[in-house]
């Protein structure tokens, strides 16, 4: 089975369930990153690995390995590897992380937020402009016209405009009533950021598989069905979405 973020946690879920229905130990094995993937897809990877452990704070019948080229990925990532992991393996032994720590959690030396770290600075935007209750229509175009003339194709313009008027949407009723947009376009992608001043306090949102029968909370999960990435980050000052769509 060959599943990629953000499905990951209700393929595992389900995995387990099934695990756990036939009275089973499940053992699995994920490869979340490697060198051919961009830095902001490392970067969630990481993100999600660190999301891993909240998931599945508890499985009774799991046992998960992650793989990974340390001779290639460098310092920094293997680093990251030993902050996110509670136990790991290497050159055949396995150890408990003297490094791991849960973010937010009780022990003396909590591990940061993993949706609280700043983006990186994606410079002069091509397209800026702030956003109320009344200017989603407008939201909207703007998206298509920057997708289009880009060449997004308009399959994947009504994609992604829907994605982005989802996440305008949530900004207007729990971020505050308004929010900004800002677009950025490269020779292999499309990127809209929405920032408002509201804060998601679910770590997976968006990543957890969403109740059907309930009226609500489907809108991050639909929008990273929709979008080939998603990064959210979320503090006191406010909530920042961004989406990317590639060629």
């Amino acid at each position: 089975m060959v599943v990629t973020r953000p499905g990951v946690i209700p393929a595992w879920q389900d995995f387990l369930d099934l695990g756990v229905e036939r009275g089973r130990l499940v053992r699995g094995i994920g490869e979340p990153t490697w060198l051919a993937r961009s830095g902001p897809e490392r970067r969630e990877s990481m993100l999600h690995e660190a999301l891993l452990n909240e998931a599945f704070a508890a499985p009774p019948a799991w046992r998960l390995r992650c793989l990974y080229d340390v001779g290639r990925i460098g310092p920094a990532l293997v680093d990251e590897i030993w902050r996110t992991h509670p136990a790991v393996v290497e050159g055949g032994l396995g150890r408990i992380s003297s490094r791991y720590r849960p973010p937010g959690s009780a022990v003396a030396s909590p591990g940061p937020d993993p949706l609280a770290e700043a983006l990186p600075d994606l410079g002069v935007p091509r397209v800026e402009f702030a956003f109320g209750p009344r200017d989603l229509g407008h939201v909207r175009a703007e998206v298509i016209r920057v997708a289009l003339a880009w060449g997004l194709g308009a399959e994947r313009t009504g994609e992604f405009e829907l994605a982005v008027h989802e996440v305008a949407t949530n900004s207007v009723h729990h971020g505050g009533g308004h929010g900004a947009v800002r677009l950025w376009t490269d020779d292999a992608c499309l990127i809209c950021e929405v920032r408002d001043g509201g804060r998601l306090y679910d770590r997976l949102a968006g990543r957890r598989r969403p109740d059907l029968s309930l009226g609500g909370g489907r809108g991050l999960w639909l929008v990273n069905q929709l979008c080939d990435l998603v990064q959210l980050r979320s503090t006191r000052v406010g909530t920042t979405v961004r989406m990317y769509m590639y060629v």
